[in-house]
């Protein structure tokens, strides 16, 4: 697999532009909690077995 890199110079000139890149690499704005909802232990088992059900169909089939 072939892979490429290259640097490239940034320069930064506006100081609204350098205010929001310090904003963006400051560790104290870093969102730990997954804005995403974690599953039950009701969903999870619902889910697998819909998905057993999807991988090994009735024989009436």
């Amino acid at each position: 697999m072939a892979t490429s890199t290259f640097e490239r110079k940034i320069c930064i000139q506006s100081p609204n532009a350098v205010r929001r890149l310090s904003h963006a690499m400051d560790p104290k704005n870093d969102k730990k909690t997954n804005p995403v909802p974690l599953y039950t232990s009701e969903e999870r088992s619902r889910s697998e077995d819909l998905l057993k059900q999807l991988l090994f169909p009735s024989k009436r089939s």
